[in-house]
């Protein structure tokens, strides 16, 4: 089937994005899209997860957040100007790795443990596998200065000492021979607060950045020390040393240009902190509808409603149109398993979201949907079910024995959670869920956001209730939020004309 656009003005048709989208993709076209085949990456090659994260001073004391292989960009004060060089800082994430301390705020941390141990068991540089020698990011808390330590001055001193990780555990020990094979790493430049001294071969790759050393690296925090690494199965010979925001590495085997590069402490972090390795999932890009009533709106001056209601035949043209004009619709499950590589989407791919379980979703919306063979998603508010305008439970069991139709939770009263203390949210996110399975016999595993609305709580408790995705209702055509729990939606509003509506997917596409 062959798409043919709908021609639009090019006002009309500008793509919608967030804020933070656009600072985070021009910072990194600044730097990494600017650089030469011979130098190495500042950020990595392209984005790794993109996600809210706790922070106490920002809004709904949540900040956005991008994961690069090299760093994790962080937006913790929206109202600062964009062309403020610190609108975009660069998070503490070595500091993070090596003490298990989450900071979530100015002056606020977590701990992440696992079994009682704190910081990340992963090596510092080179293969992850057990047989990497390379010392882990929580063996060198012994040789942090933090909090007022300092450092020895090693000025004018050649690093000579060896630092591995062992089955039998943390070897250090000192080869004088290093000096003569390598005087590029005598100390040259030592931090006036941590007191650590920075080889002469690193503080040169430091200085070559076009930003200033604070912002891209922070304060040096460790000695320099060599160590056996892995790389690609092959054990090398690499100077290591630890910065509050980066890791800097010096093997001298490597290629002019690539000798000195930043470890991976991004793509380290994700891994730590989520559990995740998101550079084995396929970028994805997926565009989302949300409707609420598939109706006629039965009083004009309820202008509410009237934004909130698609007649039933401009929603069936509407699909008609996806369908005939090469989008794809598909689940939401079907997104999460192309998400992890698991399964190819078909191309320009939407999914279909209905909100609020009023009636019509199963007199309207759903035999339309069945006609066109197409899925949806309905989110069902729990405690709603059989109320009058609602559907009832055996309307919803019958939905949901559909292969059509995938049921998640709307909360139980549709609350606005942003407004809750912990255990009302808890009740609402997490006794939705138990309800609907309890009525329906199928796992629930999708949940949306009433009103769009949440706060870091919120996202918490969301992930703890083991839900797999949630949606909102942020408007944006940018709907390919790496991070499954804050999936970006497009409003089809019953305001809309039916140019709209295609003006909208147009957007979406860009």
């Amino acid at each position: 089937m062959v798409f043919v656009p709908l021609l639009l003005p090019q006002s009309t048709a500008a793509r919608i994005i967030l804020a933070e989208d656009r600072a985070f993709d021009q910072l990194w076209q600044n730097t990494d899209g600017q650089r030469g085949d011979e130098q190495s990456w500042l950020w990595g090659p392209q984005r790794l997860w993109q996600t809210q994260e706790r922070y106490a001073e920002s809004p709904r004391e949540l900040r956005w957040v991008r994961y690069y292989a090299k760093a994790r960009m962080e937006i913790s004060d929206p109202k600062l100007s964009a062309k403020s060089p610190w609108y975009i800082t660069n998070g503490l994430l070595v500091v993070e790795l090596v003490t298990g301390r989450l900071q979530i705020g100015n002056a606020a941390w977590r701990e992440q443990c696992t079994d009682g141990i704190c910081g990340s068991e992963q090596a510092v540089a080179g293969d992850a596998v057990a047989a990497n020698r390379a010392p882990r990011y929580r063996d060198w808390a012994e040789f942090l200065t933090l909090n007022g330590q300092t450092g020895a001055d090693l000025r004018g001193q050649p690093v000579t000492n060896w630092l591995t990780h062992e089955a039998e555990g943390l070897q250090v020990w000192s080869d004088p021979s290093l000096a003569e094979r390598y005087p590029e790493t005598s100390g040259n430049h030592r931090d006036e607060v941590t007191g650590q001294t920075v080889p002469a071969v690193l503080w040169e790759y430091v200085q070559a950045q076009a930003r200033e050393a604070l912002y891209v690296f922070g304060r040096p925090i460790s000695p320099a020390f060599w160590t056996q690494t892995l790389v690609d199965g092959i054990e090398r010979e690499v100077l290591v040393q630890l910065f509050e925001r980066r890791t800097l590495t010096y093997t001298p085997s490597n290629p002019l240009g690539w000798q000195v590069e930043m470890g991976n402490v991004g793509q380290h972090a994700l891994e730590w902190r989520y559990d995740l390795r998101p550079w084995d999932y396929q970028p994805l890009h997926v565009t989302m509808l949300t409707y609420h009533y598939i109706s006629a709106n039965p009083n004009p001056a309820d202008r509410l409603r009237e934004s909130l209601s698609v007649a039933p035949a401009e929603f069936k043209r509407q699909l008609e149109y996806l369908q005939n004009h090469n989008f794809h619709v598909v689940s939401l499950d079907q997104v999460l398993a192309a998400q992890r590589g698991e399964l190819s989407l078909p191309e320009h791919p939407v999914v279909i979201t209905l909100d609020d379980g009023y009636r019509d979703l199963y007199e309207q919306a759903f035999p339309i949907a069945q006609s066109l063979n197409l899925p949806i998603t309905a989110y069902i508010p729990s405690a709603l079910v059989g109320e009058p305008a609602y559907v009832s439970w055996q309307q919803l069991q019958e939905l949901s024995q559909s292969p059509l139709v995938t049921i998640g939770s709307h909360t139980r009263i549709h609350a606005d959670l942003g407004t809750l203390d912990r255990e009302s949210q808890w009740i609402e996110i997490a006794d939705s869920k138990r309800e609907l399975e309890a009525h329906l016999g199928i796992a629930i595993e999708h949940f949306c956001y009433p009103y769009g609305r949440y706060n870091a709580l919120t996202m918490e408790l969301v992930r703890e209730a083991g839900y797999r995705s949630a949606t909102t209702t942020r408007q944006t055509t940018d709907t390919a939020n790496d991070d499954p729990l804050i999936w970006n939606r497009i409003t089809i509003s019953g305001r809309d004309s039916f140019e709209d509506f295609v003006a909208k997917l147009e957007r979406s596409q860009d």
